[in-house]
């Protein structure tokens, strides 16, 4: 915890203790005759909600409290007073203070309050005492309801969180608070840090610029589509909390990828403080497996940052980039129809200390996931009369019929198949799924007898592609090049595939034209009208012999 100012205590028997926060005096009426109590009003000023903490409220010393001084002290009920002293000189930090070391070990309440009182403002000393008491408390104790904790006899306080706050995800606990009770209003910090995964959504690779760099905009989302071989790329933003109340900070940025994901890379790690100059950070990489120590999360790589606070330049809050990418490999989920089953899930979260008091406490924070997909083609071969054909050989462009020809791999097991709904290879049916960069593969796949139809897997939405008919089986016309582009949209959260453009075609060989030969039918016609021109021109000749002989009378 971190308030506006650091005091230690307040006056003990005249004496000035320092608080470790500011205090502000609140004023409440007392009824003549009664016993004063006093009330402890928590506020906050960080990033977790107090509201959802519960406060303990430990009495050290009792006695009366006047103009925020506190006389006639005793030991108070929440401090086992046994051994306190022999804690307190073990302590390297408090045994510096002469006062303290020189303490009797059965020494009284207002002698060792007396001793103390000589910390005055020095902040390292005010934690080490904040420590060592929080060793010797008893089980009586007042706790908050809401942010007050109220009916608090005259004395000196030490407040924590109970065992159980500051333990959820992206919670922290606070700092040991000690102060002297005059109904008081204290200020507490209680930061945690935040996580959010983004993925890069558009087709060419991001330009990861170390002045501007950030995960918010049009191309950075939740959901992307891909082809199978493409470089995916992500972004994990994630805040840096104000780190001041912590000697030292552990940070760890624990992902996960799915199945049909491999990692590739860090691109780039940048941090960007609230206040002062963005840094491109080094000497930080990813151990890839799983480090063991998260019950039930299997990390594909983690990067851990024993000590964030020497890590970053200029550590204080601000934001920290880390851009990686992986591959789309073969074991790739791929869709046919729409589901939100096969949506490829990255996700990720944060362990960070979580307790200022305790440097081996971690806490975690929520796991951001984003999706991405991938999609099938399907096609059958007939010809006019639907039936099969073969001999068929097409080839995938991407782009127009002129674009470049592109690399399948045909899948002939069951196993290598990961397309939702198809449980079992259909005999009829060839299925080819785009080949990774390195693969032997066909550019041309041929239907065959009985295997007339066809499934390519692995495809982009919105992206344009063509089937060429590159091989024409004997006896039929050429098909035009049938243009592909396979529009996909997705649920608010970018796991559902919630529509999908149709992905199946049907391809239609013609028969070419049968054109006449000898004999048959079509020299008969010949024949019968070239007969009938013979019989016309002599028709004619007559006519024109008789008009001659008739006009030469």
């Amino acid at each position: 915890m971190k308030t506006t100012k650091r005091r230690m205590f307040a006056t003990i028997a005249a004496m000035a203790v320092l608080a470790g926060f500011s205090a502000v005096p609140m004023t409440t009426g007392f009824t003549a005759g009664a016993v004063d109590t006093y009330t402890i009003t928590i506020g906050n000023s960080g990033n977790v909600n107090t509201a959802n903490h519960t406060f303990e409220a430990y009495q050290i010393f009792a006695g009366d409290i006047s103009d925020g001084k506190l006389s006639n002290v005793q030991w108070g009920t929440g401090i086992n007073s046994s051994g306190l002293v022999a804690a307190l000189k073990a302590d390297a930090v408090l045994n510096a203070i002469s006062e303290v070391a020189g303490l009797a070990d059965d020494a009284s309440a207002a002698v060792v309050a007396e001793a103390l009182g000589k910390i005055a403002n020095e902040s390292a000393a005010a934690d080490a005492l904040a420590k060592v008491l929080n060793t010797k408390l008893t089980d009586v104790k007042k706790e908050s309801s809401g942010n007050t904790i109220s009916e608090l006899a005259p004395g000196y306080y030490f407040v924590k969180d109970a065992a159980t706050s500051g333990t959820g995800a992206g919670d922290a606990k606070t700092k040991f608070i000690l102060e002297v009770t005059a109904n008081e209003t204290v200020d507490i910090k209680t930061d945690a840090p935040t996580l959010t995964k983004q993925v890069w959504t558009a087709d060419n690779a991001p330009t990861i610029s170390v002045a501007a760099p950030t995960a918010i905009g049009s191309t950075w989302g939740d959901v992307n589509d891909v082809q199978i071989g493409d470089t995916v790329y992500y972004c994990i933003d994630s805040a840096v909390p104000d780190m001041s109340d912590y000697t030292t900070y552990q940070y760890v940025i624990r992902d996960r990828l799915s199945a049909g994901l491999t990692f590739k890379q860090i691109e780039k790690i940048v941090y960007v403080p609230d206040a002062g100059e963005t840094v491109e950070v080094g000497g930080l990489t990813a151990t890839q497996s799983d480090d063991g120590s998260t019950d039930g999360y299997i990390e594909t790589f983690y990067i851990s940052i024993a000590d964030l606070k020497t890590a970053l330049t200029n550590a204080n809050k601000g934001h920290l980039y880390t851009y990686y990418s992986a591959t789309v490999d073969a074991d790739f989920a791929v869709s046919n129809t729409v589901n939100a089953e096969q949506n490829n899930p990255n996700n990720a979260y944060l362990t960070y200390s979580n307790d200022p008091n305790d440097a081996s406490s971690t806490g975690k924070t929520l796991e951001d996931e984003v999706y991405t997909w991938s999609f099938a083609y399907n096609g059958t071969k007939v010809d006019e009369n639907d039936n099969p054909v073969a001999g068929a050989g097409f080839t995938l462009k991407k782009g127009d019929k002129d674009g470049t020809a592109i690399n399948l791999i045909e899948i002939t097991e069951q196993a290598q198949l990961h397309v939702n709904g198809v449980t079992e290879l259909d005999g009829n049916t060839k299925y080819y799924r785009v080949a990774l960069s390195g693969e032997s593969g066909v550019t041309e796949f041929v239907t065959a007898e009985g295997k007339h139809k066809f499934m390519i897997i692995g495809l982009d939405a919105a992206t344009d592609y063509t089937l060429v008919e590159t091989t024409t089986p004997a006896g039929y016309n050429t098909c035009e090049p049938i243009g592909i582009r396979l529009d996909a949209t997705y649920d608010a959260e970018g796991d559902e595939l919630t529509a999908l453009s149709e992905n199946t075609v049907e391809i239609e060989n013609k028969s070419g034209s049968t054109l006449p030969s000898t004999g048959g039918i079509g020299t008969t016609i010949f024949y019968v009208v070239g007969g009938a021109m013979v019989l016309g021109a002599g028709i004619f000749l007559i006519a024109k012999k008789r008009m001659k002989n008739k006009d030469g009378e």
